[in-house]
């Protein structure tokens, strides 16, 4: 006789997922603050160190809501693809430069931002389901949390390609080469 999976099974088992991908996040982001070099990047990894944290806390409340044991290991082929990811943004060949380097990072937590996210979706219609609404309210927050970094990390790398677009036009060699000079000198001249 097969099993039958349940509602709560799926949202255990997500739950689970989440926690999981936290835990190795909150292991992460001390390395990744130590070692980006945009200073408004580590601000923002080293709030979301706390704010994973408190993610972490939502999770085992909610898990203890279904009586489920949220510690059980489980490692996810996604998760661990996404931290490779994180380990090759800072493996040595990007050290030579820090704004690769960061942006590296931005692009890669922003994947795994996105997906917890999915997950998170999930789990909200699993508990939306289950009309369990305190772990629904629990997992909303952290939702919203997620979204807004994975927000700000977007922010943060349009204003550092912005940077490069600015620092690649005064570099440029046809700001430099004095054709544009002596252009507008015939001009004046009238020629």
């Amino acid at each position: 006789m097969s099993h039958t999976v349940t509602l709560e099974e799926l949202l255990s088992s997500t739950l689970r997922e989440l926690y999981h991908t936290h835990k190795q996040l909150l292991q992460k982001l001390p390395i990744l603050v130590d070692s980006v070099k945009l200073n408004h990047l580590k601000i923002l990894l080293s709030s979301h160190l706390f704010e994973t944290g408190t993610h972490i806390s939502r999770l085992e409340a909610a898990a203890s809501v279904l009586s489920s044991d949220i510690e059980f290991e489980k490692r996810s082929a996604a998760v661990a693809d996404l931290m490779r990811s994180l380990d090759k943004a800072l493996g040595e060949r990007w050290q030579k430069d820090s704004g690769v380097l960061d942006v590296n990072v931005i692009v890669s937590l922003k994947c795994l931002k996105r997906y917890s996210m999915a997950l998170y979706c999930n789990a909200l219609e699993f508990a939306n389901e289950l009309g369990m609404d305190e772990v629904f309210e629990r997992l909303a927050t952290s939702f919203y949390e997620e979204n807004a970094l994975t927000e700000d990390l977007g922010a943060v790398f349009e204003d550092e390609q912005e940077n490069d677009r600015d620092a690649n036009e005064i570099k440029s060699p046809a700001a430099f080469d004095g054709s544009a000079a002596w252009n507008s000198g015939r001009i004046m001249a009238g020629r």
